[in-house]
């Protein structure tokens, strides 16, 4: 906050009067004077040249009154910043974590359909896999994880796992890769360059263990990116290899990228993971409530 010395001061200045800025403030006109010889007895320069008309700037009074102006900007927008995020901490909040396929497929229509009937209620989607997730829910910090069962460590008490979809890895080019030329894409699969989604253990898992099936070498990838959007722009642009989950198969059919005919790379359920007293809260209980919903009905239909 600023001073009391540079508010009064910059009052002075606004009302080129020492005895209006005292009236504007409601300070005793002495108390003002006062703080503005104590401000220039500290700086060690006459801020003011005084006169029976009023007050006028010096040169140093003029660089101070253009900074204590800036200040007062900053410290306005600190404090619509502070009410902004205080409002947003007494909101009600839930944070969701989602990978590539809940977040574009299944969590947009979920969210916009529950915000309608609770707009008190503020969503923080954290993107990532259960792998790069999964200390963030055991420490609170995410209230639902919607993603692949974490095969590869014990469930314990409190958190707990609903299992949704069936899905698969699949893998998938645009509609001019020279990949569904091939006779044989299994075996030509390598020879393309391949995007990897980051730090996904379970799926680049998946990755190696069809190579080893197939007996073929691992794929050469030619970059890394957690953006869906580029990942596709990219496919689309380029000959390059993506896998993703079956669940987006018409998704990326818009985009004229197609499955490519071999084997699912892997195969897995996806579903939501909660520790046990997070449903007793009634406004995440009715989120997940939606979440199962719509799941269901995407499961009844074709994936």
């Amino acid at each position: 906050m600023l001073s009391r010395e540079i508010r009064q001061f910059i009052a002075v200045v606004e009302s080129k009067s020492i005895n209006s800025a005292s009236q504007r403030l409601n300070v005793s006109q002495p108390s003002v004077s006062k703080t503005l010889q104590n401000l220039e007895y500290e700086l060690g320069v006459q801020l003011f040249e005084r006169s029976i008309r009023g007050v006028n700037l010096t040169a140093e009074g003029e660089i101070l009154y253009e900074h204590a102006l800036k200040l007062l900007e900053e410290e306005g927008q600190a404090l619509v910043e502070i009410k902004r995020l205080k409002e947003i901490k007494n909101r009600n909040q839930i944070t969701i974590g989602a990978g590539h396929a809940w977040s574009t497929v299944l969590l947009p229509k979920i969210l916009a359909e529950y915000q309608k009937n609770n707009n008190h209620i503020f969503i923080n989607i954290r993107y990532g896999s259960v792998t790069t997730l999964w200390n963030e829910l055991v420490k609170d910090e995410i209230t639902l994880m919607l993603g692949a069962e974490p095969n590869y460590q014990k469930l314990q008490k409190p958190i707990r796992y609903r299992g949704l979809l069936p899905l698969s890895q699949i893998v998938y080019a645009y509609k001019s890769h020279p990949i569904f030329k091939s006779e044989k894409p299994v075996k030509d699969l390598t020879k393309y360059q391949w995007i990897s989604w980051g730090n996904e253990t379970y799926d680049n898992n998946g990755v190696k263990e069809f190579c080893i099936r197939n007996q073929i070498q691992n794929p050469v990838y030619a970059l890394e990116t957690t953006s869906i959007y580029l990942g596709i722009q990219l496919t689309v642009q380029g000959e390059y290899i993506i896998r993703l989950p079956s669940m987006m198969k018409k998704i990326l059919q818009g985009h004229e990228i197609y499955p490519v005919k071999v084997e699912p790379l892997i195969s897995y359920t996806t579903g939501v993971l909660f520790k046990e007293s997070t449903l007793t809260n009634r406004s995440v209980a009715h989120l997940y409530e939606n979440i199962v919903s719509s799941a269901e009905q995407l499961r009844d239909s074709d994936l």
